[in-house]
Parts: structure tokens; C-alpha cells; sequence
């Protein structure tokens, strides 16, 4: 719910672009925003409570508020196969977009990733909730989990829709893997999210 409610107040360029044209009615557009992102990190977050790990970081003045959460896939389960997208989905619901259909270029480049750095760890989602940006506490939790796969000497990928957060996941060792575009079918040049997939070699805080 943290992590849904940060992505929301945020407008995620990926999830304003998965519920589809911004010309709409503002309150129907807020609406079916909600809706997407709600669905989306449920599906992908879902699998990882019983079989990745979920961090959060508290409030130090408040030690029952949760302030900030990220979701991290082993090497062993950082892939989203069909069965578990289809038990998701019973879970879930059907996509309220048809623009999810359109990820091709996300799967080819996390595809690319594997092929690439076998055992690597996924950080699927990392928020914190607007009230609480600018404190340290996405700092914390990079941190940590950066941490976690280098004793597992593992390395570590993300992907990111904001060109801000690009600089900040540098500070922690990551390098830009690949830039590429999430496009609507037959609408070139309009209708597109930019993303860039990130990798961090394990220990590579400590090489810089």
C-alpha cells in the first residue's frame, strides 16, 4: 500500500503512460491512474512476499508509521514466467489497459540483462511516501539492498522512467544498461515512455 500510494502522488511517468491518453476528463484520468498502478505493483510485487524480499524504513519519530518501502527478486525469481502471471491475474484481475500489451521492449531488455549477468538481483519497486522525500530514507534502502546482493555476490538491475532518479541510482554503483521507448502501436512519435534499464556490478560502491 506505501509503495502504491507513493507511485500515485508521484504520477510515474510509466504507470500516467499505461492508463493512456492525458486528454481526458482530469477526475476519469486520476481515476483509471489509481487503477493502473494499483494493478500493476500488485502483480508484480505479489510473488515477492513469499519468495523475495520486501524492506521498509520507519519513521524515527514514529516507530509503527512505514514511511518507505523496496521489493528485491533473487536471481532465482526475477522473472515474471506465464503461470505466474496468469495466477496474478486471477489474483488481480485482467489489466485495465490495453497498453500493458505494448512492454515488448521492457521484456527484450530484461531479457538481455539475463542473459548477460546470470546471477543478478531484480529491484522490482523502491518509494517513499511524498511527505517523507528528501530525508535520506530512499538513500537507507538503496543502500541496504545494495548491501544484501553484494553478500550474495550478486549483481543488481533496475529500470527507471525519471531521467533524476537516473543520477541518483549512479550514486550507488549502477551504470545505464540500455535507453529505450515503450510506443502505442501505429502512433510513432507520440505516445511514448522513455526508460532506462541500470545494472550495478557487485561491490561496485566500493570500487568507486
Amino acid at each position: 500500500n506505501i509503495l502504491i500510494e507513493t507511485f500515485i502522488a508521484s504520477r510515474d511517468p510509466l504507470a500516467v503512460w499505461c492508463t493512456g491518453p492525458p486528454f481526458q476528463p482530469e477526475a476519469k484520468f486520476e481515476k483509471r491512474l489509481a487503477k493502473a498502478t494499483r494493478w500493476a505493483l500488485r502483480v508484480m510485487n505479489l510473488p515477492l512476499i513469499s519468495n523475495g524480499i520486501m524492506l521498509c524504513v520507519r519513521d524515527p519519530n514514529d516507530k509503527e508509521k512505514i514511511v518507505g518501502g523496496v521489493s528485491l527478486a533473487p536471481p532465482e525469481n526475477n522473472k515474471l514466467t506465464f503461470l505466474v502471471i496468469m495466477k496474478m491475474m486471477l489474483k488481480c484481475g485482467p489489466p485495465p489497459t490495453s497498453r500493458f500489451n505494448y512492454f515488448q521492449p521492457l521484456e527484450k531488455v530484461q531479457h538481455d540483462i539475463r542473459k548477460k549477468y546470470r546471477k543478478c538481483w531484480y529491484i522490482q519497486t523502491i518509494g517513499v511516501l511524498s511527505s517523507m522525500k528528501g530525508k535520506g530514507f530512499g538513500s537507507r534502502l538503496m543502500k541496504t539492498a545494495c548491501q544484501l546482493a553484494d553478500i550474495e555476490h550478486c549483481d543488481m538491475w533496475l529500470e527507471t522512467e525519471s531521467e533524476r532518479l537516473v543520477k541518483f541510482y549512479q550514486g550507488f554503483g549502477f551504470v545505464v544498461f540500455r535507453q529505450f521507448k515503450l510506443k502505442v502501436p501505429f502512433r510513432p512519435g507520440l505516445d511514448t515512455c522513455t526508460m532506462w534499464a541500470m545494472v550495478r556490478e557487485q561491490n561496485s560502491s566500493e570500487k568507486q
